[in-house]
């Protein structure tokens, strides 16, 4: 050991933050020799855990003054670093790896897991599921330890004396050695990279991180060989260029440190424990030296107090530093509630009153927070988010307005698991013990979680008293994203009483406490150990519901029955087949009976075509119990589909060449003799007589007549061809015409088409006038020659078209004459 002369035994700095004044001076308050050479130190809700090289120690410094040991984990290999999270501690174990122990029983540590694909591992970082391992030749080596038992390898980056990490957000800060100190970007973890690095003076070895420096590094180091140490700050704002702004040179290497307010705690090997003011951060300051017993190789702080891992044992010093002591939610806490209440206890000499600070980012960036308190506890009046990891901190404050803070502490409130999907059985069906209960498996926003399934059976529906109360499921069939559990393996089976109907649900509860709702709906099952005849077939029937078909010797099928006896063999189930043919006199009937485990009948013989058929089938079990007919299925037979009959076509007669208002179609009615087959009319009209396309059409008509409006049908003066189709429901087309389809060919004439060349011109006029004079000919058709729609061809239809073609009038107007023409041209005529 040396012994280095202290420029001050008791040094007294006015600390401006937090408008603090402190009394700084390190005193040495108790030694608690281990059984192993200390040189990890991580402290945990009033516990703390020691990596002692052989074995890791777990005491109780609830009384600093008085640890008490209270468990130990003895290792094969130098356990260098120990991480508590939850009550799990991860052991850097040198060349044994990650070694991953349960500590929930304190007093009886128990191994999980091992990783030990490493070279040396000197430390460890763990954050939510991840494991973050400097393994010195293999550089930082990242885990996924969300399954404890089996931790996974997710990525690496690879340097040469990876010793110590630090990770937050996107980045992990290592200390690796002989490389300095590098920044690596760890948003991919299965591909790290490096962002930044600045070659520190000496081997870097440890690094720290404090929540009250959110943009600050702290990196120890030293050389061993020249007995020299730096104690270095980086400004870490621009991961891709790391900036050293302040430093403290060490007299022996400086192995690891601790940041609590203005002041660095730093193990320094054979010098021991020193003291350093860093309020300016570019010029720290020494402030007491401890030499310690043996070599100082890390450091902690807790409840005002500081704790060292001294390679003989462990040292408690009181510092002089008052801070507010936090009691509960205690730090790096798992909580189920969502509405927390704070505790801490009373401050010596800041007790005025109280502020307690809580926000989901360690900055504290945006906080919620209670408002002035004289009382040390608070809750929380808001429900916090599930899911999620919270900071906690408490000021005192006193009479005069001065203020003292608490360390920061961080909580996680867990969520719930989802409410697992009941999938089978369905109601009604009936089980027996080698019956699966099976539902679609929770999903734990909580990636650490691994649920179980509490599972209840009862006759009531209410559950008040369930035969079958079963927790702790997590052992059965697991499909994909489903989970199964044969009826017969369920505790308090035996409770079930045949031919009875009984309810279960099922809900997920987290390995912290915290369960899903039941289900919202009611599910129960008949539990029939005993012989029942089978049902019938419910389902799949084909042919059924009147539908058609062509084959008459159709193939009938139907899904398969279900048996509900667990002794038969559902595959040996026969069934019963009976078709009828539904006619007011009787007629064709059929019966067959399937092998075993078929479900359909193929019709041996022809059936009568056209007709309208009714079938039922039942089910046999292999023990001759029969099951009730099926419901009554039904088809009809269309071996021939035929289009509808031929029919006549009456009006407009062949060539007919027409001028009235309204053009009346009329044709005869005709039957389509296929069942259940439907047809109506359709008109069209083209002036192609292979009607590629039309320039009328009405179809969809029921009737057998239509009157149309004649301008509508076509332009005047066109010769037109029109056809009647009769169309049924399976798009078979009959055109009418008898004994032949016929295509009639129909002119529409303009009004005022004296000489019936499909103009109006002044040569009409000329036509008239010979015509009234007895040169000409009537106008064919007569009513050609109306100008002026009065159904009459007169004098006055020659004034009409001449004013018509003065412009003087408006335009021709066919009459709506109700058959006059032939009335009118007979008159004439005679």
């Amino acid at each position: 050991m040396r012994i280095r002369n202290l420029l001050f035994q008791s040094i007294i700095f006015i600390v401006t933050c937090l408008n603090v004044i402190y009394s700084q001076e390190l005193n040495l308050i108790t030694e608690f020799e281990t059984p192993g050479q200390p040189g990890g130190i991580f402290i945990n809700n009033s516990h703390a855990y020691i990596a002692d090289r052989s074995s890791l120690q777990i005491l109780d410094i609830s009384d600093p003054i008085n640890p008490l040991f209270i468990g130990e984990y003895l290792t094969a290999n130098e356990t260098w670093d120990v991480k508590v999270q939850d009550s799990i501690a991860y052991l850097a174990n040198h060349s044994g790896g990650l070694q991953i122990v349960d500590i929930s029983n304190p007093s009886s540590p128990v191994l999980l897991g091992t990783y030990d694909d490493l070279s040396f591992t000197y430390s460890v970082y763990v954050r939510d599921s991840l494991a973050y391992v400097p393994n010195y030749n293999d550089g930082l080596t990242i885990l996924n330890v969300s399954d404890p038992t089996n931790p996974v390898f997710i990525g690496r980056y690879q340097s040469s004396g990876a010793m110590d990490v630090v990770v937050l957000g996107d980045y992990a800060y290592v200390a690796d050695r002989q490389g300095g100190f590098k920044i690596v970007d760890i948003s991919d973890p299965v591909n790290p990279v490096l962002a930044g690095h600045h070659i520190t003076r000496d081997f870097a070895w440890g690094i720290s991180y404090s929540v009250e420096y959110p943009n600050y590094m702290f990196v120890s180091s030293g050389e061993i060989t020249l007995d020299r140490g730096r104690f270095q700050i980086f400004d870490v704002s621009d991961p891709a260029n790391p900036l050293l702004i302040g430093f403290y040179d060490t007299p022996d290497p400086n192995w690891g440190n601790y940041i609590i307010d203005n002041y660095a705690f730093l193990a320094c090997e054979r010098d021991g424990l020193l003291l350093i003011n860093i309020s300016d951060l570019a010029n720290p300051i020494f402030v007491d030296e401890y030499d310690t017993p043996g070599n100082s190789f890390d450091v902690s702080f807790f409840d005002n107090y500081c704790y060292v891992a001294d390679n003989i044992s462990l040292l408690v010093f009181g510092t002089g530093i008052n801070y507010v002591e936090l009691i509960s939610p205690q730090d790096s806490i798992l909580i189920n509630d969502a509405f927390p209440t704070y505790f801490w206890r009373r401050s010596e000499l800041y007790h005025s009153n109280y502020k307690v600070y809580w926000d989901d980012n360690i900055t504290f960036s945006s906080p919620d927070s209670s408002g002035d308190l004289t009382d040390t506890s608070f809750t929380d009046p808001d429900s916090l988010n599930r899911s999620a990891h919270y900071y906690w901190r408490v000021l005192a404050f006193n009479d005069s307005g001065d203020s003292i803070s608490s360390y920061i502490w961080r909580f996680y409130i867990n969520g719930y698991p989802t409410m697992p999907a009941i999938l089978d059985p369905d109601n009604g069906d009936n089980v027996d013990l080698s019956t699966y209960l099976s539902w679609l498996v929770s999903e734990d926003p909580d990636s650490f979680d691994i649920a179980s399934y509490t599972i209840q059976i009862d006759e009531d529906s209410l559950f008040g008293s369930p035969e079958v109360d079963q927790s702790g499921l997590s052992s059965g069939l697991s499909l994909d994203d489903a989970f199964a559990i044969m009826l017969g393996d369920l505790d308090d089976i035996g409770n079930l009483l045949v031919d009875t109907r009984y309810f279960w649900r099922i809900k997920a509860d987290d390995n912290y406490g915290l369960s899903s709702p039941w289900p919202d709906s009611l599910h129960w099952f008949n539990y029939l150990p005993q012989n029942h005849p089978p049902a019938p077939p419910t389902s799949g029937f084909s042919p059924t519901a009147d539908e058609e078909i062509i084959s008459l010797t159709p193939t009938i099928t139907w899904d398969d029955a279900i048996d509900p006896d667990p002794d038969d063999n559902g595959d040996n189930l026969i069934y019963y087949f009976h078709l009828i043919e539904d006619t007011s006199t009787g007629g064709y009937e059929y019966y067959d009976i399937t092998d075993p485990g078929i479900n359909q009948v193929t019709i041996a013989e022809e059936i009568p075509d056209n007709s309208h058929f009714l079938y039922l089938v039942k089910t046999v079990d292999d023990e001759g119990l029969e099951s009730q007919w099926s419901t009554l299925q039904w088809f009809w037979t269309n071996h021939h589909n035929f289009p509808p009959e031929p029919f006549p076509i009456h009006t407009p007669t062949p060539d007919l060449r027409w001028v009235d208002y309204y053009t009346y179609f009329n044709w005869g009615g005709t039957v389509d003799y296929d069942p259940l087959a439907s047809f109506d009319y359709t008109i069209q009209v083209s002036p192609d007589s292979l009607f590629d396309y039309y320039v009328y059409e009405i179809d969809e008509l029921a009737d057998t007549s239509l009157r149309a409006v004649t301008d509508t049908i076509a332009l005047a003066g066109q010769n037109l061809y029109w056809r009647v189709l009769a169309i049924d429901d399976d798009s078979l087309v009959q055109t009418g015409g008898l004994p032949e389809p016929e295509i009639r060919l129909l002119t529409i004439v303009p009004p005022g088409d004296a000489n019936g060349d499909g103009l109006v011109i002044g040569s009409d006029v000329t036509y008239l006038v010979a015509y009234f004079r007895g040169i000409n000919a009537p106008p064919d058709p007569f009513l050609a020659g109306d100008a002026n729609a009065d159904c009459m061809v007169i004098g006055s239809d020659v004034t009409r078209l001449v004013n018509y073609f003065r412009g003087i009038g408006g335009p021709l107007q066919r009459g709506d004459c109700e058959g006059a023409s032939l009335r009118l041209g007979k008159v004439l005529t005679d």
